[in-house]
């Protein structure tokens, strides 16, 4: 029971397999890591039950692989090679995930489920696509079949399982050529982080103020107003609430300032002719962290 219960790598059986950080993990949940046992007994112990060898560190190359310049506004830039989606490129086979939820077919939409259910379980387990299909990959071709996929998603045992339609359907929409049964490891990686940016990009929707304006309190619409332009102001930047918060985060602690979130996110705000009194109303806000009990000479994590 207990093996099962760590157990994160699913072999060809159906059976499972404890990977490494599995194997300490458990031994953290045990009390014996880190004081009775140190990592590198543990990495033993796991080569010698498995009879792997120790893998050596991937040559480094001298070259350095540059991000492409953002050079427009918008989140989403359309390229002969693919398109820029929430900052993260996509093949153009899975344009199909940047489309609008009401925009999506039923089978689209599914298909995103499955995708933001298998990287939340891959988020945590601490485990690449690579990792999870190694005992299904045999010949070593870095890809992926129907059957191989289904193995997988039964070894996560989620609670509302997909059926072998909806496996099929996202297979599917997955592969690169039509005709094709298998899929590259890449693309898997690609599209389910691009399920997780879009699930992202839903909650910070549907969590800001769910309030009619009219009903919040002053405390509540101050944050509500800075907020909602603070957001898009950032999208007219080209940037992601995660990046404007590192780029404060200087010092790299984890906490910056009530009064340096303020002040730079008046300077995102670009003077236009004709601007709305709410949006005035926005960039006259000392404090939309009141909300929480925050002064201006407070500290913010990134969550907060």
């Amino acid at each position: 029971v207990i093996f099962k219960a760590y157990a994160d790598i699913p072999l060809a059986t159906g059976q499972g397999h404890m990977s490494l950080s599995a194997l300490v993990r458990f031994a953290a949940d045990f009390g014996l890591f880190p004081h009775k046992v140190d990592f590198k007994t543990i990495q033993w112990l796991y080569n010698t039950e498995s009879q792997v060898a120790p893998q050596a560190a991937e040559p480094r190359t001298n070259s350095i692989i540059m991000a492409p310049r953002k050079t427009r506004k918008k989140t989403m830039v359309n390229s002969e090679e693919g398109l820029l989606y929430h900052h993260k490129w996509l093949k153009p086979h899975l344009a199909w995930m940047s489309k609008e939820p009401a925009s999506m077919t039923e089978a689209e939409t599914r298909s995103c489920f499955i995708l933001t259910a298998i990287d939340d379980w891959l988020e945590s387990h601490n485990l690449k696509v690579k990792e999870v299909f190694a005992n299904t990959d045999t010949a070593n071709t870095n890809t992926f079949t129907l059957q191989d996929l289904q193995l997988v998603v039964d070894f996560m045992d989620f609670e509302d399982p997909p059926s072998s339609g909806d496996l099929q359907a996202l297979i599917g929409l997955l592969v690169l050529r039509q005709g094709s049964t298998a899929i590259d490891f890449p693309t898997l990686e690609m599209a389910r982080v691009a399920a997780r940016l879009a699930k992202e990009s839903r909650s910070r929707a549907r969590n800001c103020f769910l309030k009619d304006l009219a009903k919040m309190s002053k405390r509540e619409s101050s944050a509500y107003l800075f907020f909602t332009e603070l957001a898009a102001n950032l999208e007219l930047s080209g940037l992601a609430p995660g990046s404007f918060y590192r780029m404060l985060d200087v010092d790299h602690t984890g906490l910056v300032s009530v009064g340096v979130v303020v002040r730079q996110a008046r300077s995102l705000q670009q003077a236009e002719p004709g601007l709305s009194s709410s949006r005035t109303a926005a960039t006259a806000i000392d404090n939309p962290f009141a909300l929480i009990g925050k002064t201006v000479d407070d500290d913010v994590t990134q969550e907060e």
